[in-house]
C-alpha cells in the first residue's frame, strides 16, 4: 500500500468514526421525552422542527432565547431535558423568553421524540453529510493529484462536517462550539472550489494568496463567534447568521461561475462536466441560497431541515459525473475496480466450487486431517494462481488494449505522415496513433532539434518507454511513451511497434527538413533571379533615363536663371526638385542591384558603433538628440566586413535621427555577446512603426515617407544577410519608439 493510500485510509477511518459518534449521540434522543422544540446549549431557539411538534403548535418563536423554565433560571440543555423528563408526557411547561429585545411567557406541552421526527430533522442532515463524505473519499481515491478534484473534495468535506456539527450542536453539544468555526470556513471552501473547477480561473500564485487570506479571515471570524457562544448568546447568534449568509452568497457565486463555465469554457469536455455539476449544484443549492436570505431578511419561518434537504443532490451529481462522464478522468479506476471485482468474485466462486466438489468426491475424509486440508488448499491456490493471472490479463485487454496489428498501424502511420507538411502535424499524428494502438496514458514526441517545435509535456504518470528518433545515425528527436492504462508491463511486440513508429517518424522528419532546405534554396534562387533582373533593369534605366533627366534638369536651371517671374521660377524649381528625386531613386536602384561581396576580417563591433556615432554626432548635436553607445563584453567578429556593417548601421541610425525630428529624442546604439551571437540594437524614441506595416519595412520600394525611396532598409537587410546574420524590428513598450535588432554569428 502506498503512502497516499495509507493517508486516504486513515482519513476514511477518522471520518467514519466521527460520523458514527455524532449519529449515535443524536439517536439517543429517539424515544425520550423532549420539550417539543430544539435549542442550542446556550438557550437560543432554532428554526429546526417538525410540523407536528408542540412548540410550533404553541406558537413558539424560532428566533429568541430561553431565560427561565417553570420559574427557574435556564442553565443549559441537559438541565432542561432533565426537568422535562421529570414530569408526565403532555405536561405544559412554562418558558420565559427574550424575543426581539422584549420578554414574554409561553406554555408548551412536552412530547416524545419519535423516530419519524428524527428522520425528518436530524436524518436529513445525517444523510446529506454521509453522501458528501462518501463523495469526498471517492474523489480523493480517483483523482487526488488534481487541483480541481482536491478543491471539490475539500468543499464536500467541509459541507459534510458543518452538517454533522450542526447535528451535534443541536443534539448533545459533545463538540461544543466547533460549528461556529466550521461554517465560515465552509463558505471559503465553496469559493475555493469555484476558483479551481473546471479549470483554474486565475494564476496559481495569486489564487493561493487570496485563498490563504480568506481562510485566515474566516478562521478569525469563526473564533469570535465561538468565544462569545455562552458569554453573549445573542451576539454569537448574529455572528452565526452572517456566516449562513456568507454560505448562501458563496453558493450563488458557485452557481453563477459554473453557469459561466457551461457557456464559455474552451474545452467541450469541461463544458459537459461543468453542465452536470451545475445542474446538481442548482438543484441542491437553489433552495438554501434563496431560503437563507429570506429567513434573515424577510422573516420566513421554515425549518432548516427542509432548507438543506436537497443538499445531497450536489454530491450525487458529482458521483454521476464521475461514473457517466469521466469527471476527473476517473474511468480508468472505475473500470479497473469493476473488472477486477467481477473477476475476483468469479474466481472465488470457482475455487469454492472446486474445493466442495473435490471434498465430496475425491477426498471425502479431508476434513478429518487439518494438515492434509492445508496442503490441499495450497495446491489449489498454486493451481489457480496462473488462472487468476490470465483472467487479469484478459480484463486488461478487454478494457484497455485493442489487438494492435503492428503492420497495419505502421501502414496507417506511413500514409498519414506522407500528407503532413509541418512538424506539428507529424507530432499530433504520431502521438494519436501510438496512444490509440497501445492504449497509453500519454505519448510525447519531442523533436525540438529538428524544426524548432516540441511536443507537450506529459500530463500524468511516469515514463514507460523511450526511443530515439533517428535517420541513419542522425538523432532528430525522442519518442517518449507513458505507462499503459491497464498498468501491464511492456511486451516485446509493443517495443517493436514503438521502434517502428520511431523509425517512420525519423524518415518523416528528415523528409520535412529536406523539403524545408529545398524551399529555402528555391527562395534564394528566386531572389537571385530577381536581383539579376533588377540589375538589367537598372542598367536600362540608367542608360535611358539618366541622360535625358540630366538634360531636363540643366534646361530647368537655365530657365530659372533667365526669368524674373516668380510663378515661373517656382514652377521650374518644382521641375528641378522632381528631377533630383528621380535621380536619387535611380541611384538607389543601381546601388541595390550591385552584388555584395563582404570581406573576412576581424571586426570590433564596438569600434564600428563608435565610428557611426562620430559620423552622426554633429547632426545629432544640432538637433539636440544625444547618442548613447553601450558595448557589453567582448563583441568581436573573427571574420566579417567592417565597411558593410558600418554602412548598414549608418542607414539605421540615420533613419532613427530622421524619424525623431523635430520633436527630438535619444538614439541608442548597443552591442552584447549572447551565446554564439553578437546582438546589435539601434533604438530610437520616435513615433514607432504601425503594427500593420511592421512586416513590410524591409520590402524593396516600400516606404511611408513622401520623400523616401524604399531602398534603404532593403539594402540593410541584404547586407546583414550577406554577413550571415538576421535583422528584425521590435516595438518598444508604450507604443512609441522602435528597436532594430541585428544578430551576427560568431564564426571562426
Amino acid at each position: 500500500m502506498t503512502r497516499r493510500s495509507m493517508i486516504l485510509a486513515a482519513l476514511a477511518l477518522i471520518m467514519a468514526g466521527l460520523f458514527a459518534w455524532i449519529v449515535h449521540d443524536s439517536m439517543r434522543l429517539v424515544g425520550e421525552a423532549f420539550p417539543g422544540f430544539m435549542i442550542w446549549d446556550n438557550g437560543m431557539l432554532l428554526a429546526f422542527h417538525g410540523s407536528d411538534w408542540t412548540g410550533i403548535r404553541a406558537g413558539l418563536p424560532t428566533y429568541g432565547r430561553i431565560l427561565a423554565v417553570d420559574g427557574q433560571p435556564f442553565v443549559d440543555r441537559a438541565a432542561l431535558l432533565a426537568q422535562v423528563r421529570a414530569v408526565p408526557l403532555g405536561t405544559p411547561v412554562e418558558y420565559a423568553l427574550l424575543v426581539g429585545g422584549g420578554a414574554r411567557t409561553l406554555s408548551v406541552p412536552t412530547m416524545r421524540f419519535e423516530l419519524a421526527g428524527y428522520l425528518t430533522t436530524f436524518g436529513v442532515y445525517v444523510f446529506a453529510a454521509a453522501v458528501c463524505w462518501a463523495t469526498t473519499l471517492a474523489v480523493l481515491y480517483l483523482k487526488r493529484g488534481a487541483a480541481d478534484a482536491r478543491a471539490l473534495a475539500w468543499m464536500l468535506f467541509m459541507v459534510g462536517l458543518s452538517l454533522l456539527l450542526a447535528v451535534d450542536l443541536i443534539g448533545t453539544s459533545r463538540f461544543g462550539r466547533s460549528l461556529a468555526l466550521a461554517e465560515p470556513l465552509t463558505a471559503v471552501a465553496i469559493l475555493h472550489f469555484v476558483a479551481f473547477f473546471p479549470a483554474p480561473r486565475f494564476r496559481p500564485g495569486v489564487l493561493l494568496g487570496w485563498l490563504s487570506v480568506l481562510y485566515g479571515v474566516a478562521a478569525l471570524y469563526g473564533s469570535v463567534g465561538a468565544a462569545y457562544f455562552y458569554a453573549a448568546p445573542e451576539f454569537s447568534r448574529r455572528f452565526n447568521d452572517f456566516a449562513y449568509l456568507g454560505i448562501a452568497l458563496a453558493l450563488v457565486l458557485a452557481i453563477a461561475a459554473l453557469g459561466y463555465s457551461v457557456l464559455r469554457e474552451a474545452s467541450s469536455d469541461d463544458r459537459v462536466r461543468a453542465a452536470i455539476v451545475f445542474t446538481g449544484a442548482l438543484s441542491a443549492c437553489l433552495v438554501p441560497a434563496i431560503a437563507v436570505p429570506a429567513f434573515f431578511l424577510l422573516g420566513w419561518s421554515v425549518s432548516w431541515s427542509l432548507v438543506f434537504a436537497p443538499v445531497f443532490l450536489f454530491p450525487a451529481a458529482v458521483l454521476y459525473a464521475v461514473a457517466r462522464h469521466d469527471l476527473f478522468e476517473a474511468e480508468r479506476f472505475i473500470r479497473l475496480s469493476l473488472g477486477y471485482g467481477i473477476a475476483s468474485t468469479l474466481a472465488t466462486l470457482v475455487f469454492i466450487f472446486a474445493v466442495f466438489a473435490l471434498d465430496i468426491t475425491v477426498f471425502p475424509d479431508l476434513k478429518s486431517s487439518p494438515a492434509a486440508a492445508l496442503l490441499f488448499v495450497l495446491v489449489l491456490a498454486i493451481f489457480f494462481n496462473p488462472v487468476l493471472a490470465r483472467t487479469q490479463q484478459a480484463i486488461d485487454r478487454y478494457f484497455y488494449r485493442a489487438a494492435a496489428n503492428p503492420g497495419r498501424v505502421l501502414e496507417e502511420l506511413s500514409a498519414d505522415l506522407a500528407e503532413c507538411s509541418d512538424g506539428e502535424g507529424i507530432r499530433s499524428r504520431v502521438e494519436e496513433i501510438l496512444r490509440a494502438a497501445l492504449n497509453l496514458e500519454w505519448v510525447e514526441l519531442d523533436a525540438a532539434g529538428s524544426g524548432g517545435w516540441a511536443g507537450l509535456a506529459p500530463a500524468t504518470g511516469g515514463v514507460g518507454l523511450v526511443r530515439p528518433v533517428l535517420f541513419r545515425s542522425e538523432r532528430l528527436g525522442e519518442l517518449r511513451c507513458g505507462p499503459k492504462l491497464s498498468g501491464a508491463p511492456w511486451a516485446e511486440t509493443d517495443r517493436d511497434l514503438v521502434a517502428g513508429v520511431a523509425a517512420q517518424t525519423g524518415i518523416a522528419l528528415r523528409n520535412l527538413r529536406s523539403l524545408e532546405d529545398l524551399r529555402h534554396a528555391q527562395e534564394s534562387l528566386v531572389r537571385q533571379e530577381r536581383l539579376a533582373l533588377m540589375g538589367e533593369l537598372a542598367g536600362s534605366v540608367a542608360h535611358g533615363v539618366r541622360n535625358p533627366l540630366a538634360g531636363i534638369r540643366a534646361s530647368a536651371q537655365i530657365a530659372r536663371q533667365q526669368t524674373d517671374d516668380e510663378d515661373v521660377r517656382e514652377t521650374v524649381g518644382g521641375i528641378i526638385a522632381e528631377s533630383d528625386r528621380l535621380e536619387r531613386r535611380v541611384r538607389a536602384l543601381l546601388d541595390f542591384s550591385k552584388p555584395f561581396r563582404p570581406g573576412a576580417a576581424r571586426v570590433d563591433v564596438g569600434e564600428v558603433l563608435g565610428a557611426v556615432r562620430s559620423a552622426l554626432e554633429a547632426r545629432a548635436r544640432r538637433a539636440g538628440m544625444p547618442i548613447d553607445v553601450d558595448v557589453r563584453g567582448e563583441c568581436v567578429l573573427p571574420a566579417s566586413d567592417p565597411d558593410f556593417l558600418e554602412e548598414a548601421l549608418l542607414e539605421l541610425a540615420g533613419n532613427a535621427l530622421r524619424v525623431m525630428e523635430p520633436a527630438g529624442g535619444r538614439l541608442g546604439l548597443s552591442a552584447a555577446r549572447e551565446a554564439e551571437r553578437i546582438v546589435v540594437r539601434v533604438t530610437d524614441e520616435g513615433p514607432g512603426i504601425p503594427e500593420d506595416v511592421r512586416g513590410r519595412v524591409f520590402d524593396l520600394f516600400f516606404t511611408t515617407r513622401p520623400d523616401g525611396t524604399g531602398v534603404g532598409l532593403a539594402t540593410v537587410k541584404r547586407i546583414v544577410e550577406a554577413l550571415s546574420g538576421a535583422i528584425r524590428v521590435e516595438p518598444r513598450e508604450g507604443g512609441s519608439g522602435t528597436t532594430f535588432v541585428i544578430e551576427l554569428p560568431v564564426t571562426t
